[in-house]
């Protein structure tokens, strides 16, 4: 799963692969400027995306899944454009093995 991402302080859009961020070997970091996630912030994020994907993983038997999720401008920024986070792989069901394999 690929996740788009667009920095807030340099406006540079990178795409980090999820399964790098959720082993550890790729940080929540823009590759411009530097900037990262607060470390708090990032493994809330990290949980929250290994959650997801055992939940589509649980789906995957009954449903083909499609997501895309777009945060709220903050507030501090100028533009009215969303940031988007498009998962290029979910179009593909995850698999997983059956708990009696």
């Amino acid at each position: 799963m690929i996740i788009d991402l667009t920095c807030q302080k340099c406006e540079a859009s990178f795409e980090l692969n999820a399964q790098a961020l959720i082993d550890g070997t790729e940080p929540l970091q823009c590759p411009q400027c530097a900037a990262r996630a607060p470390a708090d912030l990032a493994r809330a994020f990290v949980a929250a995306l290994t959650e997801f994907r055992a939940q589509v993983a649980a789906l995957d038997r009954k449903f083909l899944l499609s997501v895309t999720f777009e945060s709220p401008p903050s507030r501090s920024s100028t533009t009215s454009t969303p940031r988007t986070t498009t998962s290029a792989e979910a179009r593909r069901p995850l698999r997983r093995p059956h708990p009696s394999a």
